[in-house]
């Protein structure tokens, strides 16, 4: 079974590694603009590793553009729904 992927536990992942105190996070919001440098994304992406059952691929990890929450996010949702 697929697990789903939850906007609030993916939320929380990214408030969990931030800089900032941002309480709502928008899916057009810049991983920049709250706190997630490029350091800070690699330690979110082994967290939604953890908690989704997926793995980033390297190469996606360098070929992806992840600057905005969403583009994180659709990603996540497409390696779990392609499983």
């Amino acid at each position: 079974m697929k697990p789903e992927v939850c906007y609030e536990t993916f939320c929380n992942i990214l408030k969990s590694m931030s800089d900032n105190s941002t309480d709502n996070i928008r899916k057009n919001d810049e991983l920049i603009e709250i706190g997630i440098n490029s350091i800070k994304l690699i330690q979110c992406v082994v967290l939604f590793e953890q908690e989704y059952g997926i793995v980033f691929r390297d190469e996606d990890l360098i070929n992806e553009s992840f600057v905005t929450v969403k583009d994180v996010y659709n990603y996540i949702q497409r390696a779990v729904d392609n499983g």
